[in-house]
């Protein structure tokens, strides 16, 4: 009976977006031009050779992908949907009889200005597969490795208050609810069931005509690790400073700190980690975006469990350093950089942005303690390119020209290489380093991808470490013609800490090279090279060598919209 409880309130979670998305675009026909819905199918025939444990195998693949799009957008909302479901039948030389599988996905979002320039309501989610496995990065799709796949949701909702900018005092705050589930694969990937729930917010004065400048932040983030899992998890923290000016742009200012989270494990109970500071020092101020400021802080609790902080003297010193750094380069460049100490030990956070008219390039550090339900629901992204919902070919997306472009209805950005996540309830202190170039030509788009991840298990000291490398470019070989490459390399390092005898490491590649044709504006024609490579030091069943090699052409012809216009890719120009 509990049981079917549980798959009730599921249910209704899931179709409330659904429900209220649906409301948003079925406007009055008055407001039809400002409805668009796109659609296309796409067929695809493959021919693939794998060498997998050292047999060589060859196989054909038919694959037949509907999509289909729709978005809504006034002066108050912006709402979209996008589905699509892929079938395949493959026929190969080991199996007796033809294999057939579909596969759905779709995703939503939408975004609604209740209170004019002060209180929004935002929805967003869907439903997708990925692995679990961080062994298998870059390496498994619906043809190759699919039996790793899990299928995954997520669900959220959060309200939003955002003051305009151009006051002598500025706050913001979200609050946000989301849901993270996954199936267990065939491989036997944790399942999670985690109900996240995040309240967040920032309040600064802007003016410094008084010569005193304050600004406060603060979050709170508690984690329902489901019904496997021993208990929630909780992570707290605030900032809050206060700046004098004594002479020209010099002044002082005191500062205060606190983190903190908790969790429960069955080996070692509850745990607890709880940071305190305070700290005095001087700044150098040109304006809000130009300024530097450095202090001597004290510990103010000497306790903290050093296994489970990166800083062995954490508790031995009680006074550090800390520093921060904002600096506008120009009206659309800028560095951020802190430096301090937190419940982990020594923690710094560096954000460079760089932007002109064809080339745009960022670089983010972070680090924080967090979990991988609260990484899916809320992906990292840099945001170089925008694209259309669903799509990820970079010839038909753009750079926006400002560094805080708000997304229209049936837009995203897009990270043409992607995290690499597992499927596991463990809570982590994660590092992570992403580095994106992305150059936009009248014939070419090109885009340089680096990422650097360290997830250390809080409970095991399990680690997991992540290097990959992409670029993604696109250039047009004439008026309908364009030639397509993706090339990506990740490093993958299991266990690197402990458990010696499941340590491992896996290279992966992926790469393409594809020809694409418009004959006519709703069909198009692709023909490409594809090749995948995993190679594993570890003898599991689950992470073993692969060499993959596909021809694949396909074609995709694209509908009308309810306007009569063909839904050919546009490019905005902004």
């Amino acid at each position: 009976m509990p049981i079917e409880k549980i798959k009730k309130q599921k249910t209704r979670t899931c179709r409330a977006p659904f429900v209220v998305l649906f409301s948003l675009v079925t406007v009055p026909q008055v407001f039809a031009s400002e409805v668009n819905v796109t659609s296309s199918i796409t067929a695809d025939a493959i021919y693939r050779e794998t060498e997998d444990r050292e047999v060589s195998s060859d196989e054909t693949v038919g694959q037949v992908s509907p999509t289909f799009a729709i978005s809504y957008q006034s002066a108050r909302i912006n709402a979209s949907i996008n589905a699509r479901a892929t079938y395949l039948e493959r026929d190969n030389s080991e199996a007796l009889n033809t294999q057939r599988n579909t596969f759905g996905s779709y995703n939503y979002n939408s975004r609604a200005e209740i209170v004019e320039n002060l209180l929004y309501l935002s929805l967003d989610g869907g439903f997708t597969y990925r692995d679990g496995n961080a062994l298998n990065f870059l390496t498994s799709d619906f043809i190759n490795n699919s039996d790793s796949l899990v299928k995954t949701r997520t669900n959220s909702v959060s309200a939003s208050i955002q003051t305009p900018r151009n006051r002598n005092f500025i706050a913001n705050g979200v609050a946000r609810y989301s849901l993270t589930e996954t199936d267990q694969s065939e491989q036997g990937t944790d399942k999670l069931e985690d109900k996240n729930y995040s309240l967040s917010g920032n309040a600064q004065s802007t003016s410094t005509a008084y010569g005193f400048i304050w600004n406060v932040s603060g979050s709170y983030i508690e984690t329902e690790r489901g019904e496997r899992s021993q208990s929630d998890f909780m992570t707290r923290n605030y900032v809050a400073n206060a700046e004098f000016n004594v002479i020209h742009d010099f002044g002082v200012f005191l500062t205060t700190l606190h983190d903190a989270y908790q969790y429960e494990s069955e080996s070692n109970g509850v745990t607890t980690q709880e940071f305190y500071s305070f700290g005095a020092g001087l700044t150098y101020r040109q304006d809000n975006q130009r300024f530097l400021r450095v202090a001597i802080n004290k510990q103010i609790n000497p306790d903290i469990d050093v296994e489970l902080a990166d800083d062995e003297d954490i508790n031995e010193d009680d006074y550090f350093v800390s520093g921060e750094l904002r600096w506008a380069l120009s009206p659309r460049s800028n560095v951020s950089a802190n430096y301090t100490r937190r419940s982990t030990g020594k923690t710094g956070q560096f954000a460079l942005n760089y932007n002109t008219r064809r080339l745009r390039a960022r670089i983010n550090y972070s680090d924080s303690v967090t979990s991988y339900s609260r990484l899916i629901s809320s992906p990292e992204s840099l945001g170089i390119f925008v694209c259309q919902q669903g799509s990820s070919d970079i010839s038909s997306c753009f750079q926006p020209a400002s560094l805080d472009y708000d997304l229209k209805a049936g837009e995203q950005f897009v990270d043409f290489l992607a995290p690499n996540y597992e499927i596991s309830d463990a809570v982590i202190n994660r590092e992570s380093l992403i580095a994106q170039v992305g150059l936009q030509g009248r014939i070419t788009n090109l885009s340089f991808n680096t990422r650097y991840s360290l997830d250390s298990s809080v409970d095991t000291g399990r680690q997991t470490r992540t290097m990959a490398y992409g670029t993604t470019l696109s250039h047009s070989l004439g008026v309908r013609t364009k030639l397509n490459l993706s090339l990506n390399y990740a490093k993958v390092e299991n266990n690197v800490a402990n458990t010696a005898d499941l340590d491992g490491e896996s290279e992966n590649i992926n790469g393409s090279i594809a020809f694409q044709h418009t004959f006519r504006s709703p069909l198009t024609a692709n023909f490409g090279f594809y090749y995948i490579e995993r190679d594993n030091n570890i003898l599991v069943e689950e992470a073993i060598g692969l060499k993959e090699r596909r021809v694949q052409l396909s074609f995709t012809y694209s509908f009308r919209n309810r306007n009569g216009a063909r839904n050919a890719n546009r490019r905005n120009n902004n």
